[in-house]
């Protein structure tokens, strides 16, 4: 099966076949885009009701269900049209409840019209799979795929079964696997030219050791004794290959930038957003496909020479918010320490006070002569005395906690009103670059647009302007794909810049909330410290006096 656009991907002979075909599509615009010219014998058909309600009997008979012949087609929710010379996917309007469509061994041009299908978890086909993201199984077994591509958004891919291709590279699939997210466990490779040329433990081996999730490959358990021993052996390059995987991570172009600012930047949660236009255009396949555009360059830099100087504003904003914020925490923390600091004045003084009384106590009583009873006298007094003690030490703490928590309460305002700030400018920035991003949207579109209607009027007569831009024509050829390119890529660009405003608003919550809890803990080991601390003392200063009173009684 020959994608448009997979032209790099085929042999010498087929590409110049397919020139051929794309050069009478151009200059003829038939509707009809048969891939078996020269093969008289094959008649191509299209999906449509007769077909349908045909496999609904067909499987109504096999599974022995009588009553159900005449079911609505939109209630349907598997098909199998196998074999049937299918040669455009049509007619599939209405049946959004198919979870699993079987269109395998047909002469199908190019994959379309199944957008709609998003409850897609099985599917049997070989070409262009963006939208069905709940796919989970897929068979691409026995056609003529020579590379892997177009899976980068099957993120729940589970099952995939690329048997018996032209694949001659085992690494170009691996690679391509690997660096894509996916669920992948199970992968059938055999009856590929890659799995024939190599000793069968070293492709084995080296498919094993790259993609670490798999439990079965060719319809063999993986072990884990071969999975360790398929890791060691490939344990340098895999090393290599991590190495250079992150070093490519951080090759993205950023304005000069020192230490220190770097620091504030990301302090103040805005160094997410240094290039964040180019940075999502990075990201964005279908972004990509519009680049063969001819103006597409001048009108992305205006968007983002624009998208930058709205940055930069947003990023000042939010860095003398920060300071702001930074100078009421360091203000906040020192109040509580000036706070701190008295009351440990005023328990020192306490405690001053009454070991100038315990020494005068002490002093007023002769240990060797005094009585029984002057001894009782002493220690009730002296008991009386700490328990005071303990009871000013306590009222001094409890006194402090009540200043903190007010102290606490108006920081914890004031930093509530700079962070509301701060999301405030967050939302209305990102709404600003989202509409930035839409008026670049516009622009592409219409600079689309007026290409594709230059290009339907000239593709009778002068089919030689467009043969040399491929890429170009391809996008061009039908409207409707090319809207769909241009709006995907839009919602891609604004969901991308909504992550940033998330990011930026979880990132100002959970530094405050840490900041918070920082001091809440530290109030709060303080407090408790004091108040063990003065009980201690407390009990060691009655066990002092009881220890004075009973060796004064042993004497007699």
């Amino acid at each position: 099966i020959m994608e448009d656009g997979d032209k790099n991907h085929l042999d010498n002979e087929e590409a110049d076949r397919w020139n051929v075909i794309k050069r009478g599509e151009i200059t003829t615009q038939i509707k009809t885009r048969s891939k078996v010219q020269g093969k008289e014998s094959v008649r191509p058909t299209v999906i449509n009701s007769q077909i349908i309600k045909q496999y609904i009997k067909d499987y109504n008979k096999e599974h022995k269900i009588f009553d159900k012949d005449d079911m609505f087609i939109w209630d349907l929710t598997h098909l199998s049209l196998s074999y049937l010379n299918i040669i455009d996917i049509t007619n599939l309007k209405g049946m959004e409840k198919q979870n699993k469509l079987q269109l395998d061994n047909n002469i199908i041009y190019k994959i379309q019209n199944i957008e709609h299908l998003v409850n897609l978890e099985w599917l049997d086909l070989s070409l262009g799979l963006d939208t069905l993201v709940k796919l989970t199984d897929l068979s691409l077994y026995s056609n003529h795929i020579e590379q892997m591509s177009g899976l980068d958004k099957l993120l729940e891919l589970n099952i995939l079964s690329l048997g018996k291709n032209r694949i001659k590279s085992y690494d170009q699939v691996v690679t391509y696997l690997r660096d894509i997210p996916n669920k992948l466990e199970v992968l059938t490779l055999e009856g590929n030219p890659c799995t024939e040329k190599d000793n069968k433990e070293d492709y084995s081996f080296y498919v094993i050791a790259y993609l670490n999730n798999l439990k079965y490959l060719d319809y063999h358990l993986i072990k884990q004794e071969d999975r360790d021993l398929a890791i060691e052996k490939h344990r340098e390059d895999i090393d290599e290959r991590e190495k250079i995987k992150d070093a490519e991570k951080n090759v993205i172009e950023t304005p000069t930038m020192t230490k220190e600012n770097k620091q504030l930047y990301e302090e103040a949660h805005v160094y997410c957003t240094v290039n964040i236009f180019q940075h999502i255009l990075q990201i964005d396949e279908n972004n990509d496909k519009l680049k063969v555009l001819p103006n597409y360059q001048d009108i992305m830099q205006r968007t983002e020479e624009d998208i930058k100087d709205m940055t930069s504003n947003f990023q000042q904003k939010m860095l003398e918010l920060h300071k702001n914020k930074k100078s009421t925490i360091e203000y906040c923390i020192e109040v509580m320490k000036g706070a701190e600091r008295d009351s440990e004045k005023k328990s020192i003084q306490i405690l001053n006070e009454f070991k100038q009384l315990f020494d005068q106590e002490v002093k007023s009583i002769n240990f060797d002569n005094a009585s029984d009873k002057e001894l009782d006298t002493f220690q009730a007094k002296m008991f009386k005395e700490i328990d005071s003690l303990e009871e000013k030490l306590m009222t001094v703490e409890m006194r402090l906690v009540e200043i903190l928590s007010v102290a606490v309460g108006d920081f914890n305002s004031k930093v509530d009103a700079i962070n509301a700030e701060m999301n405030k400018l967050n939302s209305e920035y990102s709404k600003e670059v989202v509409e930035l991003d839409k008026k670049f949207s516009v622009e592409i579109r219409d600079h689309a647009y007026k290409l594709h209607e230059e290009f339907m009027r000239e593709a009778d007569g002068n089919a030689e302007k467009w043969e040399n831009d491929i890429e170009l024509t391809n996008l061009l050829y039908e409207k409707e794909v090319m809207t769909q390119i241009i709006d995907l890529a839009r919602d891609f660009q604004e969901q991308k810049i909504l992550e940033k405003e998330g990011e930026i608003r979880a990132a100002i919550k959970s530094d405050w909330l840490a900041t918070r809890e920082s001091i809440d803990n530290e109030q709060h080991d303080r407090n408790r410290n004091i108040i063990l601390e003065i009980l201690r003392m407390k009990e060691e200063k009655k066990k002092e006096v009881s220890t004075m009173v009973i060796k004064a009684k042993e004497r007699y």
